[in-house]
């Protein structure tokens, strides 16, 4: 039975490398190229930590950014900046650009659309405000 739950979890695994690492595979090419990209990131977070995820646009247009986590009672916040925004202390110094943002305490999962420019670099961030460190996951889809 244990054999199974690890095969389980190796392939889960294997799937979420392969969406991070392929996000514009698949999809219906017969629609001339305008099929969503998604891009989608889980990592663990420890509190007053950031997990990111960076990109660039492939085409003008918008990006739906969703964050969600586990615990209800944790505060999870998004903040979308310029791909040059190395460092969530940078970010937390005010010395990045931010395009977008969403601090609710109470919204789970935390969601935003911000509008995005063909080949310009975005880093959008997931702050854990705690209490506790949290699995986040950050689910990108650009139109």
């Amino acid at each position: 039975m244990m054999k199974n739950d690890a095969r389980r979890g190796w392939a889960l695994a294997v799937m979420v490398a392969l969406a991070v690492a392929l996000p514009g595979c698949g999809g219906d090419s017969n629609n001339g190229g305008n099929d969503p990209e998604v891009f989608t990131d889980t990592r663990t977070v420890a509190v007053l930590d950031a997990s990111f995820v960076a990109f660039t646009a492939q085409r003008n247009g918008s990006v739906d950014a969703n964050v969600n986590w586990n615990n209800a009672s944790n505060d999870i916040d998004i903040y979308v900046t310029a791909g040059n925004c190395a460092t969530l202390d940078s970010l937390i110094q005010g010395l990045c650009n931010v395009i977008a943002f969403s601090e609710s305490g109470s919204a789970k999962p935390e969601v935003l659309t911000f509008a995005a420019s063909n080949g310009t670099n975005y880093r959008v961030w997931a702050l854990n405000l705690g209490p506790g460190t949290e699995t986040i996951t950050i689910r990108l889809t650009a139109r």
